[in-house]
């Protein structure tokens, strides 16, 4: 899978988890807000790919990747 598997696997992971979830509730208020919850989500799953804030690492079986949630920094 690679670094660059792992990333790509939890931009899109974390684009689409985030914003779906929060969407659901923004479909609800006003349609305009549908923009702004996509572009919340977007830092969340970017800072880490890029390494800004912590990263991603494959994880358990190493099947699937995450935030490096046992690395202290």
């Amino acid at each position: 899978m690679g670094t660059l598997g792992c990333d790509l696997f939890e931009i899109l992971g974390a684009i689409s988890g985030m914003g779906n979830a929060v969407n659901n509730v923004a479909i609800q208020i006003h349609c305009i807000f549908v923009l702004l919850v996509w572009l919340w989500a977007t830092p969340f799953s970017l800072k880490p790919a890029l390494e800004i804030w912590n990263r991603f690492i494959p994880e358990g079986y190493l099947a699937t990747c995450s935030f490096d949630y046992l690395t202290d920094s």
